[in-house]
């Protein structure tokens, strides 16, 4: 995937066409060999998902879920946290 590198951003060509990746307000777009490393910095007291509604984390059964992760435990009833070592945590 052959790629175009400017100050702005980077046009990725495609079979299906041009596709140009701009870079903005706290994201940087740089090259790495035949790849680019997107990063972007969240700003203090923003809310991740943007659009103002709070995000409801998936409902699932502890035996289900990975390490690692924070889900709604159904087994629970409850908000948890599932560490490295399958160990279930409250979060509240």
């Amino acid at each position: 995937m052959p790629q175009t590198f400017n100050s702005r951003g980077i046009t990725v060509s495609t079979p299906n066409g041009d596709m140009v990746l701009i870079a903005g307000q706290n994201i940087r777009i740089l090259p790495s060999g035949n790849t680019a490393n997107i990063s972007a910095q969240t700003p203090a007291g923003s809310i991740i998902n943007g659009n103002g509604l709070p995000w409801q984390p998936p409902s699932l059964a502890d035996a289900k879920a990975l390490n690692n992760s924070v889900y709604f435990s159904t087994d629970a009833n409850k908000l948890v946290y599932k560490a490295a070592d399958a160990s279930i945590h409250d979060l509240y």
